[in-house]
């Protein structure tokens, strides 16, 4: 973050009267449009003041007193909102406008001439009240303050003497009347513009209300179609997937089809409703060409899932990719999988060992792939009681409040405690734990990516 960007992000809070965001003035965009109207004007109003003093001082009289009351009342309203956390802020708003348009109008009144020498100031008065209360507040400030003006009119010249020339006076009544409708213009330019943005914020409100409700349709359908069995063939499964928005791109299947059991488990690049919807596109074409084409290489399916995702984000004209592994396991443990996704881990429960496998292999995305030889194929065997351990980047690339990683080293040193500390570790009871380790490391650190979880166990007939 260069020096620039530091700036304006210190100006930012400042306005923000350094409130936490999870504060009510902030989460509501009105109010904090209103807040960083008073921290702004106000400040600025108080600079000016400031800088005029030393000149002001030296006329001393009721207009030093006035400009000392008003730096004190705007420092310590200022004040006020930073250290009480903007308790009261409306009526420190109130008193600021008020003031302002009664130092305006005693101001004038303190040294008479026509027109009035701080008489752009009435406008700022004017808009600022606009803003912050509204219509009718800053329509009150104008009639106030036209009525306060008139006067003036008939003050004598410079030299003292009174003007009797009709020509003079209605040049004066010209300006007192220009500058009362100029308030109007004023006001009404601030009424429009009022008006637009109400109505632009109701249709962007309406817009989010529908938005929200798809988002909302969208986890649903992407919860209902998360693996809700804890068995499948000769194998246990338990899994826990958090998406970062309200609709993720992780994804993980299990399916049965004809003898052999499949395991998937991928991770659209990206997160929120498009990735969300790449990965139902992905579920839904492995379930058909596992149960309807009856496909049986992992190779060959991750060449028809390759093929047709490309089409489907070149349809969409789209960039994006998916991780993605593929892993088919009969009931004798023959373990064959394909894809690029993060490395398998393989507790060797009877042995109290770990085998991590890399996965060589391709993405989903590539240009159309005609060679389904060129994929390759990998095997394993799972004994009773291993249990295969998959999961996506989001729980190793996790921070904690320090900036530090999660990382692969600590999740594996957390397996090879569960395995070394337990006689019966059970896929629920690793998940579990897995989960629980991460949250305390990460703290209060919102997950900035989609997380999944996915263990698979082998177990005997009598443990189904």
């Amino acid at each position: 973050m260069n020096f620039r960007d530091k700036l304006y992000r210190a100006g930012m809070r400042y306005l923000d009267a350094y409130l936490p965001e999870d504060h009510p003035i902030l989460r509501e965009s009105r109010s904090r449009r209103r807040l960083r109207i008073l921290m702004g004007v106000g400040t600025v109003f108080n600079l000016i003041l400031i800088s005029k003093l030393p000149v002001v001082f030296l006329a001393g009289g009721v207009r030093l007193l006035l400009f000392v009351s008003m730096i004190a009342v705007f420092t310590t309203g200022l004040a006020w909102v930073l250290f009480m956390k903007a308790k009261g802020v409306d009526y420190v708003t109130a008193a600021f406008i008020g003031l302002g348009a009664l130092h305006n109008i005693i101001d004038a009144y303190t040294y008479p001439i026509f027109p009035p020498r701080n008489l752009p100031f009435f406008f700022m008065i004017l808009l600022s009240a606009h803003l912050l209360f509204g219509r009718w507040y800053s329509l009150a400030i104008l009639f106030v303050m036209s009525v306060a003006y008139v006067p003036l009119i008939n003050v004598p010249s410079l030299d003292g003497v009174v003007i009797i020339d009709p020509r003079v006076m209605d040049y004066r009544i010209n300006i007192a009347t220009n500058t009362i409708i100029a308030g109007l213009m004023v006001w009404l330019i601030s009424e429009a513009y009022d008006y637009f943005r109400e109505s632009s914020e109701r249709q962007l409100k309406d817009l989010n209300r529908e938005r929200e409700k798809d988002l909302e349709l969208a986890a649903r359908v992407q919860q209902d179609l998360v693996p809700q069995m804890s068995r499948i063939g000769s194998y246990r499964i338990d899994s826990v997937s958090r998406p970062a928005a309200v609709v993720g791109g992780d994804y993980h299947e299990a399916l049965r089809a004809g003898t052999a059991n499949w395991f998937a488990i991928g991770d659209v690049s990206g997160h929120g409703l498009q990735a969300g919807m790449l990965s139902m596109q992905v579920r839904s074409m492995l379930a058909y060409l596992l149960m309807e084409l009856g496909l049986d290489k992992p190779s060959d399916v991750l060449v028809e899932l390759n093929n047709s995702f490309h089409q489907v984000v070149r349809k969409l004209n789209i960039r994006s990719y998916m991780t993605f592994l593929l892993a088919r396991i009969d009931d004798q443990g023959r373990l064959s999988f394909t894809g690029s996704h993060q490395k398998l881990v393989l507790l060797r429960r009877r042995r109290g060992e770990i085998e991590i496998v890399p996965s060589h292999g391709i993405w989903l995305g590539l240009e159309h792939i005609e060679d389904r030889r060129r994929i390759m194929e990998f095997e394993l065997m799972m004994e009773v009681d291993d249990i295969l351990f998959l999961f996506t980047d989001g729980l190793t690339e996790a921070r904690n409040e320090k900036g530090e990683l999660y990382g692969f080293d600590r999740l594996i040193g957390q397996l090879q405690r569960l395995i070394e500390g337990q006689e019966e570790l059970t896929e629920k009871a690793l998940t579990d734990h897995i989960v629980k380790d991460f949250d305390h490391f990460r703290g209060s650190i919102p997950c900035e990516d989609d997380v999944t979880v996915f263990c698979i166990r082998r177990v005997t007939d009598q443990d189904l």
